[in-house]
């Protein structure tokens, strides 16, 4: 009898993307001077994702990625890193480490 594939474990990155588009959040929560709660307030999603999709360890939905860059007044284009605006040219980069 076949079965259902193993699922992969969330405790590791889902793909590069996902860790792009993590920093990319970060760094720009981070800019704005907001805390996870702010941000996930702003979206309207729920703190402990926004931090476990900070961390890479979700893969979200394009509804999801939509209600965070709207929170950033973004596209999603813009979310993956086709364009920040808005961020300060001196702002770290995405795989900087933030202060």
């Amino acid at each position: 009898m076949v079965g259902e594939p193993e699922r992969p474990p969330y405790d590791r990155v889902v793909s590069e993307a996902a860790r792009r588009l993590a920093g990319n959040i970060r760094l720009l929560r981070t800019v704005h001077g907001w805390s996870q709660e702010t941000l996930a307030l702003n979206a309207g999603l729920d703190r402990t994702f926004v931090g476990a999709v900070e961390r890479a360890k979700r893969n979200i939905t394009l509804a999801s990625a939509e209600k965070l860059a709207h929170a950033f007044e973004l596209t999603v284009a813009d979310l993956r890193g086709a364009g920040l605006r808005g961020v300060p040219a001196n702002a770290p980069t995405a795989g900087q480490r933030l202060k």
